[in-house]
């Protein structure tokens, strides 16, 4: 279980394109990307950020063990967001998640992202 854990939703209509862009930039930084069903999974240090797109555009999830590297994973994402070619009118909102760990994302079907993340 992680200690640390945030949401965020960002709008846009082609979510897979920019989980890609994401990843790619983010690639360089990962131990390891999974992809699980819908979500795709990157393990950086000891922490890990799911991005997973829906029908409202793309959500993500940063989970780690230390406050340093959950803020790492956090602003690693979001560089890498804000890097891409979608316009995005606001900023991302980050939301807390209480007592949240990535099996509750990954194992057994739907995620379970918390919260109304709309931005």
């Amino acid at each position: 279980m992680s200690k640390y854990a945030a949401e965020a939703l960002v709008t846009t209509p082609d979510a897979g394109r920019v989980r890609e862009r994401v990843c790619a930039r983010s690639r360089e930084y990962c131990n390891h990307i999974a992809v699980i069903g819908t979500d795709t999974l990157l393990q950086i240090a000891e922490g890990s950020a799911t991005l997973r797109p829906t029908d409202e555009g793309l959500r993500f999830r940063v989970e780690a063990m230390s406050l340093v590297t959950f803020y790492a994973i956090r602003t690693l994402v979001q560089g890498s967001l804000s890097a891409t070619d979608v316009a995005f009118g606001e900023s991302v909102e980050w939301r807390p998640v209480e007592g949240g760990s990535e099996d509750d994302l990954t194992s057994g079907g739907e995620a379970k992202f918390r919260g109304d993340l709309n931005l």
